[in-house]
Parts: C-alpha cells; sequence; structure tokens
C-alpha cells in the first residue's frame, strides 16, 4: 500500500487540529483560512488515484498524527502544498528520509520522527522546522548538507541513535537554543563538531557517550552543559569556546581528576556538579557493553580450558581401552616364610575403563583387599605382578 492510500486512510477519520471549542467541518463551504476543530476530509480524497484533493490543501492544520502508521517510505512531495504546524510520524518503519519526502511542506513547526529506523538522510532531506526530533534511530553521522535549512531550527534532538561523526561545519550559522546528542557513540569533541553556531544554546546534552576527550575550544557557548556518564579524565575551562556564559556543567559518573575539578571551583559563575572524583562507565555506553562481552568470552574461553587440563589430568589416571572384555592378572607370592603361592584373578572391564591393582596381600591361600593398578592394555594381554 503506498503512502498515499495509506495518509489518506489516516486523514478520512479525523485530522486533529487543536483542542478548541469551536468546531468546523470543512466541506466545501468551508472558508479558506485555518478553522479550529476536527476535520472531515474525506470528501477531498479521489477513491481512485487517492490523491488528496486540492480542497484539503486551502486550510492550515495544527496536527497531523500518523504515528504507528506502519509507514515504510515517505513518498516523494506527498506532502507538497500541505500547511501543517505539527508533523508527528513516531513509531513507524521508516528508514530513509528523501531529499523530496517533504517537499513543498509549508507552516511546519515541529516534526517528530522519533521510534522510526532511520539510517540514511539525504541532502536537504530535513525541512524548515522549528523544533526536529529524531531521538532512537540508527543515525550514525551528522552533517549540515541534511537540513534545508538549519538556521530555523530552535531545538535539535537526536539522542539515542548511533552517531559516532559529527562532520565540520554541521552546525553552522545555526541558532538553537537546545541541542541533544546524548546516549550516542561520541568518543571525541574537536574544534570543528560545534564550530559556527550563532547565539548562545540555553542546553547541549552530550551525556551518556563515551566521549574520552575535548579539544581546546570544542564545547560551544551554553548556559548549561551535561557531560555526564562519559570516560572525560580531564575537562579544563580551555575546552569551552567561552566558559563565561556557561552557568551549570554537569560532569558526574567520570574520571576527573581532582586537579582539573579545583579550575573550576575557582570559578565563580559556574555551578560544577561532580561526584568527587568518583570514575564510573556510562550506564548505556556501547563501549562499556562491549568490554563486558568481552568479558564474558574471556570467562568461556578459560572455562574450556579448565575442563580441557581437566580432563588431561584424569585420563591420565585411568586410561581407557576398548573392545576388552575381561583382564586376568597373576600374583605370585615370593614370601621366604611362606610357600610360593599363585593367585590369578580375572577383573571384569567395565564401560573400556581398566580397574587399579595393587599388591595383594596373602594369608596362606588367601588374599585380601585388591586396590587399583592402571596399566594401558591392549585386547587378550595379561599382566603379572612379582614380589
Amino acid at each position: 500500500m503506498s503512502l498515499i492510500k495509506k495518509l489518506v486512510i489516516l486523514l478520512c477519520p479525523l485530522l486533529i487540529v487543536s483542542a478548541s471549542a469551536q468546531y468546523c467541518i470543512c466541506k466545501k463551504n468551508c472558508p479558506p483560512k485555518t478553522c479550529t476543530g476536527t476535520y472531515s476530509a474525506d470528501v477531498y480524497i479521489d477513491k481512485t488515484s487517492g490523491e488528496i484533493s486540492e480542497e484539503i490543501r486551502r486550510f492550515t492544520f495544527e496536527i497531523i498524527d500518523m504515528t504507528f502508521g506502519n509507514l515504510k517510505t515517505i513518498e516523494a512531495k506527498i506532502f507538497q502544498d500541505l500547511k501543517v504546524k505539527n508533523l508527528l510520524l513516531r513509531n513507524n518503519y521508516i528508514s530513509e528520509i528523501g531529499t523530496d519526502s517533504f517537499t513543498g511542506i509549508s507552516n511546519l513547526k515541529d516534526l517528530h520522527l522519533e521510534y522510526n529506523v532511520i539510517k540514511t538522510l539525504q541532502r536537504n532531506s530535513i525541512p524548515a522546522t522549528e523544533n526536529l526530533y529524531l531521538d532512537y534511530n540508527l543515525i550514525e553521522v551528522l552533517n549540515r548538507w541534511m537540513f534545508a535549512s538549519i538556521s530555523t531550527i530552535s531545538v535539535l534532538s537526536v539522542t539515542n541513535n548511533k552517531i559516532a561523526v559529527i562532520s565540520s561545519d554541521t552546525f553552522k550559522n545555526s541558532r538553537m537554543t537546545h541541542l541533544f546528542l546524548s546516549m550516542n557513540r561520541i568518543v571525541t569533541i574537536t574544534e570543528e563538531s560545534f564550530a559556527g553556531m550563532q547565539g548562545i544554546l540555553e542546553e547541549i546534552h552530550l551525556d551518556g557517550n563515551g566521549i574520552e576527550m575535548i579539544e581546546i575550544n570544542s564545547i560551544p557557548k551554553a548556559k548549561t552543559v551535561y557531560l555526564n556518564n562519559n570516560y572525560l579524565t580531564s575537562l579544563t575551562p580551555k575546552n569551552f569556546m567561552n566558559i563565561f556564559f556557561t552557568t551549570n556543567v554537569d560532569v558526574r559518573n567520570n574520571c576527573l581528576n581532582l586537579k582539573f575539578v579545583d579550575e573550576f571551583f575557582n570559578m565563580s559563575n559556574v555551578n560544577f556538579k561532580q561526584n568527587n572524583g568518583i570514575c564510573a562507565l556510562p550506564k548505556y555506553n556501547t563501549n562499556s557493553i562491549m568490554i563486558w562481552v568481552l568479558y564474558a568470552i574471556l570467562a568461556a574461553l578459560s572455562l574450556v580450558f579448565i575442563i580441557l587440563i581437566a580432563n588431561l589430568i584424569i585420563c591420565k589416571r585411568r586410561n581407557a581401552v576398548s573392545n576388552v572384555q575381561q583382564l586376568s592378572v597373576n600374583f605370585t607370592n615370593t614370601d621366604n616364610n611362606r610357600l610360593g603361592c599363585n593367585i590369578t584373578q580375572a577383573l571384569p572391564i567395565v564401560y573400556d575403563e581398566i580397574p587399579v591393582v595393587n599388591k595383594p596381600v596373602l594369608k596362606y591361600t588367601e588374599y585380601e583387599n585388591f586396590g587399583y593398578l592402571s596399566p594401558i592394555v591392549n585386547k587378550s594381554t595379561s599382566y603379572q605382578k612379582v614380589g
């Protein structure tokens, strides 16, 4: 089923616009302006082609919600000339955003694409919008060419992805107030990672990445900086583009040396949150997960090695043979105080294992308990023990 038809099915029952006391059924007598309430779109759908009627495109929608729509692709120009403020495409199976996926859409304020499987964002695929949410996808790289106009974005949230690289100039000319990059795979923050950002961020979230190093002049101007749950061993004011704009820094659960912490405590404008030098691994960091997987593999290999060594030791003490039904052992008493006496004992072979026999203690023509001796034998071989 094409996205157009799916869009039609979702639009037909209800196009939720806003919680308002007013109510407008948008039929042909509805005025060509923004109308609050619930829109009935079925009269504007071509049942044969599935195309959206031009009548629908006359209005501005507050919300179009296609959450859990089972969408896999966004067909080119499906939203052409559609005016909508909030577009919700969460919890679908979208893997790629094409260059023409949002071509022609206008009035967009919030674009929600969370909980998909998006891995590829083609050039200029992200339309002009104020707030963009791409959390819980499979994005590995951020670069400036993904955005049609990054300067319009105020809030960008790309948490819980697989981002390992932030290309240079990705945020050039951006004027964001909130940037969320938590729970990714960023190891190094370079001087180019946030170069060219305009204005001052209210918050930047870089927690839970596994960051090991931050270069000088790398952290952008921000009032609150979250660096908790990483692998940082050092952090100084020089790592910030301009520390004097910063009022809060959270570095809890890192591996910071206390001598670096003292530099921040000497700055009266910074509220520095830390946990007295306690080093902890990020709770959700992929690197720490890989370390535990490696430990598990090493433990399994060690267990196999121990089992092999144990088997070798056991085999030396108890040699196994095959196809031997019975073992005859002959004992001769050569005690000078007694007459010679020979004893032949037939010992059964059980599960191809040879019973081990020690020298018996003879009393006249009797013998007591046999111990065990472990010779290596072949079929029909007899052993004699003298003295």
